[in-house]
């Protein structure tokens, strides 16, 4: 019989299930959101998995829990798959939410004569919430919207919602100028025209044509906010200088930029049809003309 292995991943102290979902939860199979295992509810361990200063040893109470199976030739890849599960839920998390559920540190085990012993450890990025992000006090219908986007992301076909999900992926961990530039490159691999031609008047068209009734705006208001928000884009790629205190504290453009990339994502990634076409790149053009067309 083959051995069996566990990666677990803290999450906040804080998260609070709605009365009447049971935990664990199931993204799915093997992949739970789940109250620590009982054999890791000590100080040794919770503070292996906080010791990076996400969270206070001691007061995780909830985790992230990859179990899994294989020989001991194979742990190390099945590590790596437990390791982008982990990641892949942060982002639906985000993208679905956003809600805060995260961290920075993920421990393997191994199951040895019928007890969990430590096996590995990993430390990355954590995703970095806005203040104004972190539902903490999820419903029922919150965890099946994250159980149908992350579903929807682990099934993505190469094309422009993979890269825009990569680009997001790396982009939330970061703050500032790096994470603007990420989160537009994302953008424009939603939105932007394959040939690359009138880029600004294009994407200042397309976003609000997907986007307006959504975002409960005119989509001229849109449209605005979007040429102003790639004007500090190219500003931000080409070195230009930022006023201080802008740089410091996350602006309009900033929380625009990110609402955008969200609801982009939550719309295609919630309508099988949808993100078929996105997955072409001719068919997703033609789509987004049609729309602009058809507005």
């Amino acid at each position: 019989m083959a051995p069996e292995y566990c990666a677990v991943a803290s999450m906040p102290g804080w998260l609070i299930a709605p009365k009447g979902v049971a935990l664990p939860f199931e993204i799915e199979p093997g992949f739970t959101i789940a109250p620590f295992p009982p054999w890791m509810q000590t100080q040794e361990y919770l503070g292996q998995l906080t010791s990076t200063g996400g969270i206070i040893a001691g007061v995780a109470r909830r985790a992230f829990i990859v179990t899994y199976t294989g020989e001991p030739a194979s742990v190390l890849q099945e590590h790596a798959r437990a390791c982008a599960r982990i990641e892949r839920a942060k982002l639906a998390a985000w993208i679905a939410g956003p809600f805060a559920l995260n961290s920075s540190s993920v421990l393997f085990a191994a199951s040895e004569e019928g007890g969990w012993s430590p096996n590995g450890f990993r430390v990355y990025d954590a995703v970095r919430h806005r203040r104004e992000e972190g539902k903490q006090n999820l419903t029922q219908g919150d965890l099946e919207r994250l159980r149908a986007v992350y579903l929807a992301l682990a099934s993505l076909p190469p094309g422009s919602v993979r890269r825009t999900a990569n680009a997001l992926s790396v982009g939330i961990t970061h703050e500032a100028g790096i994470r603007y530039v990420l989160v537009w490159l994302a953008l424009e691999a939603i939105f932007g025209p394959a040939d690359g031609r009138r880029v600004t008047k294009r994407l200042s068209a397309r976003i609000p044509a997907l986007l307006a009734i959504d975002l409960g705006q005119q989509a001229q208001a849109v449209s605005d906010d979007v040429r102003t928000a790639y004007d500090l884009r190219c500003d931000v790629v080409h070195g230009r200088e930022i006023d201080e205190e802008h740089s410091k504290t996350p602006g309009r453009s900033e929380v625009n930029s990110e609402q955008w990339a969200r609801l982009a994502l939550c719309k295609v990634l919630g309508d099988p049809t949808l993100a078929a076409t996105f997955s072409n790149e001719e068919k997703r053009d033609a789509y987004l003309d049609g729309l602009v067309l058809g507005r």
